[in-house]
């Protein structure tokens, strides 16, 4: 684990005084893409619980992200507002289980979000075991928070942008601002984040020795740095990018600087001015989806997008994890909704399927439940249902019941038969009756899967 340097003593009981911390003073990078460079104390009003809080953050500061650190302190802030509004002369010892239900109801009325309440409880949870581990505050050792404190969050399908209203924003996108108009060529192309994307070291191409193209990306979420492949066109973008920048600065650091580098600390531009420029383009030439309504665009929408649609053409879930750097493959997985289109053409391409006997395979009523198949084939796929482990057979699918193919793969098995005749001609020359045998049975059921595929490409 990475851990940040906190200040000299002297410089941080220096800090430790004042309610508005700069994030470099403990140690942290600043949120250059938010615009967000300090954390505000001055809504905690109790001062026995700020000064527990200034620790808190203090110790935290020391292996998380400032984003992280803001998210308690907001947190706490909520915390505190409860306090003022339950008791204005609360002290520590007041803190137990029945005042953290009040809080639960509490965080209802002020019209908070599911996510923010539970975010808000995780924190609050956090920070009690911090004070217990530190002796911040004398609070019971016993748990305030529990798990059946959470909402249950349904699984969000993430908002990708529908084919459409890409065709919309393409054809439009000329009237943004050159180096906008790379923006949203690298998200479209990339599905990168928008803070990896404003944050591009202006040398961030790289070729490879079979002229193909990478783009360097800092993936601060994980703390790693990685080439990912590009297109010819994001290629393009950012080259055209490099040139602008470099009209105005001989040694430029980043691919995207601040627009008026005068008013701000960031090195690079931040992320609200895009959404912004964004908002306003979508309004401007009315952007609409299917049912005319206007388009409610943010850049996530672009990463969401990308890995929609890298799912639904058939790459595998892991390849998709390690594109778009997702820590875990579940954040991967809210990806693989299916689109109607997706789902009809497998759909029938199914139903097209036939078995080693030459039979059309009728859609079985557990197809849905069982995804279809547990196993894809170089000339096929497999049947057998997802609980059952390993396959019985060995290398035999051609003799198996439940191997099932379609149309995609009748050159394989074309190709395979003239093999097998050639195998079994040998065979006989040499007097292997054992190969013979297994060879025919092959023989025969592709001769049979070849003659019902080829009737029902003509269907």
């Amino acid at each position: 684990m990475a851990f940040n340097q906190l200040p000299k003593i002297s410089e941080r009981d220096k800090v430790f005084t004042k309610d508005r911390w700069f994030v470099t003073e403990i140690g942290l990078e600043p949120s250059y893409t938010s615009g967000s460079y300090s954390l505000n104390f001055s809504r905690i009003k109790q001062d026995w619980f700020k000064h527990a809080a200034k620790e808190f953050i203090m110790l935290q500061a020391l292996t998380k992200t400032y984003s992280t650190c803001a998210s308690y302190l907001t947190a706490l802030s909520h915390f505190s507002a409860f306090l003022s509004k339950h008791d204005n002369d609360s002290t520590p010892d007041i803190i137990n289980r029945s005042l953290i239900i009040k809080f639960i109801a509490y965080l209802i009325t002020k019209g908070l979000g599911v996510v923010s309440r539970n975010m808000a409880l995780i924190h609050l949870r956090t920070f009690h075991n911090i004070c217990l581990q530190y002796n911040l505050l004398p609070w019971p050792e016993n748990a305030l928070i529990y798990a059946s404190d959470f909402v249950v969050i349904p699984s969000i399908q993430p908002k990708y942008i529908p084919s459409s209203v890409i065709r919309k924003i393409k054809a439009r996108l000329h009237k943004l601002l050159d180096y906008q108009q790379s923006i949203v060529i690298i998200l479209l192309e990339t599905g990168r984040r928008i803070g990896e994307v404003c944050s591009l070291p202006y040398d961030c191409l790289t070729q490879d020795s079979q002229g193909d193209w990478y783009m360097k990306v800092n993936e601060k979420k994980i703390r790693k740095t990685r080439m990912i492949p590009i297109s010819p066109h994001c290629v393009t973008a950012i080259k055209e990018q490099q040139k602008r920048v470099l009209r105005k600065n001989s040694d430029p650091t980043y691919l995207f600087p601040p627009r008026k580098p005068r008013y701000t600390v960031s090195p690079h531009i931040g992320s609200k001015g895009i959404n912004i420029a964004l908002k306003r383009f979508v309004e401007k030439h009315n952007i609409t989806d299917d049912n005319g309504k206007l388009w409610v665009i943010h850049t996530h929408q672009f990463r969401h997008t990308v890995g929609t649609t890298m799912i639904n053409s058939g790459v595998p879930q892991i390849l998709v994890q390690q594109y778009l750097g997702h820590v875990s493959p579940e954040m991967t997985a809210r990806y693989a909704h299916i689109h109607n289109d997706t789902m009809k053409k497998a759909f029938i391409d199914y139903q097209k399927q036939v078995n080693i006997n030459g039979e059309q395979h009728i859609l079985e009523a557990q197809w849905l439940k069982e995804s279809i198949v547990s196993q894809a084939l170089p000339n096929g796929l497999c049947a057998l249902p997802l609980t059952q482990k390993r396959c019985p057979h060995a290398n035999a699918c051609l003799t198996c019941s439940n191997f099932r193919t379609n149309r995609t793969y009748l050159p394989q098995h074309k190709s395979q038969l003239k093999k097998t005749c050639d195998i079994i001609k040998e065979a006989e020359e040499k007097g292997w009756q054992r190969i013979i045998d297994t060879n025919t049975e092959i023989a025969g059921n592709l001769t049979k899967i070849i003659a019902k595929l080829e009737e029902v490409s003509n269907d």
